[in-house]
């Protein structure tokens, strides 16, 4: 149970930076508190990442359906970040004018698929285990 509530405020943090970065892009958010709270925020998500290291041994000691549940999540988090990484790339291939506004875009599109179904892999998961905790 404690893991789950944990892991939630993790993914809030998380959202909450992609909110931030998509204020920062529009100009909605100055760079100088985006890096401010950015920096706050990733602090907080380092400390629930070392709460939840004893709380996901114990998990994966539990049960092997466990270990394998968060094996899954854990690739799918991976699986966010490449792609955000890919997703800063590619903007800035296009801003630096080497690829086109379509290709540009049906890249960009391609990886937030691949980020949206991580996520819904995460949060399947996270259902499960709440399922379970009851």
């Amino acid at each position: 149970k404690q893991f789950v509530e944990f892991y939630d405020g993790r993914t809030a943090l998380r959202l909450e930076l992609d909110r931030m970065a998509e204020d920062l892009a529009r100009g909605a958010l100055n760079k100088h508190e985006y890096r401010r709270r950015r920096k706050t925020i990733e602090l907080r998500m380092a400390e629930l990442d070392r709460a939840l290291q004893p709380l996901k041994q114990d998990l994966k000691a539990f049960h092997p359906r466990y270990a394998e549940m968060l094996l899954r999540m854990e690739r799918a988090e991976a699986e966010i970040d490449a792609n955000r990484l890919g997703e800063e790339h590619f903007k800035a291939q296009y801003r630096a004018g080497k690829i086109s506004k379509e290709a540009h875009d049906r890249t960009l599109e391609d990886l937030r698929r691949r980020v949206d179904k991580a996520r819904e892999i995460i949060e399947t998961s996270l259902v499960t285990l709440r399922e379970e905790a009851r």
